[in-house]
């Protein structure tokens, strides 16, 4: 049975002089190293931290420091976490058909078919971030828990797929994960549920179109079945299909994790810097 937590990246604890303000969010990745509760993956390998005073209160008496202690504290628990991150850190997988080509957290995805080109495109910054554990039925509560506590961040893109023409005439399709299906747990049984599917659908009289006017974009909710079905074939055919949805998932995820470490890694070098 998958186990699904939302991983809110808005979320983040709030520390106020005297004490921690809000109430704890189920998948925060800091929150739980400051309040001492157990955490997700990207905060499993965290000590519980203590609370703090006012950091006003914490800064060097010779003036000479400008760290307070709020700030060292932080630095010490982004040393561990860095560490961990990198550790449980996969490699981006290589793409077989389409040639990458990745501009911050912009990524194209490209290859030729028929005349045509095939351009898949999404941004790491608009994916779905979700804490996903698989959890079997035979497995003891106890280990129950530790599956939820060690599940994997899953980063879900929502991705276009242009198929351009040689005369310059594109067709759009925006395209979403149906989520809960990607990943599966080992041994979990198939279901009838695409993998991904196609939010609407956009004939553009160029590539470029779409940047200039407002154009119309055909809400695929209630198409005919028929028309939806040979729309889903036409880009399985091109190279968007269940193995490239896997594909995708893997290398989106792995993409997002890397953002992350460098984040964290940028927050290190801001905090340390006098």
């Amino acid at each position: 049975m998958l186990s699904r937590v939302v991983a809110s990246r808005a979320t983040r604890a709030v520390l106020s002089c005297r004490n921690l303000i809000g109430r704890p969010s189920t998948n925060t990745r800091l929150w739980s190293v400051f309040s001492g509760l157990s955490a997700t993956t990207r905060a499993v390998s965290q000590k519980p931290f203590l609370q703090t005073a006012c950091a006003c209160s914490k800064i060097c008496a010779c003036g000479a420091h400008k760290l307070t202690q709020g700030d060292s504290d932080l630095l010490g628990f982004l040393n561990d976490e860095i560490k961990f991150e990198k550790e449980s850190a996969k490699d981006v997988p290589k793409a077989n058909l389409f040639k990458a080509n990745i501009d911050g957290t912009s990524v194209s995805l490209e290859r030729e078919f028929n005349g045509e080109r095939i351009v898949v495109n999404f941004d790491l910054n608009q994916n779905v971030n979700e804490d996903e554990a698989y959890v079997s039925e035979n497995e003891s509560d106890n280990e129950k828990d530790e599956a939820q506590v060690a599940g994997d961040i899953v980063s879900y893109p929502y991705f276009n797929v242009d198929i351009i023409k040689s005369t310059g005439q594109t067709l759009q399709f925006a395209c979403e994960y149906n989520q809960g299906v990607l990943p599966k747990a080992e041994g979990a049984e198939n279901e009838e549920e695409e993998l991904f599917q196609i939010v609407n659908v956009t004939v553009l009289k160029s590539s470029e179109e779409a940047e200039t006017k407002s154009l119309y974009a055909a809400e695929t909710e209630n198409f005919d079945p028929n028309l939806y079905t040979m729309l889903l074939n036409m880009l399985s055919e091109r190279g968007v299909d269940d193995p490239f949805a896997h594909w995708l998932l893997e290398y989106s995820t792995a993409l997002e994790h890397q953002h992350y470490i460098k984040f964290l890694q940028d927050l290190h070098g801001f905090i340390k810097q006098n």
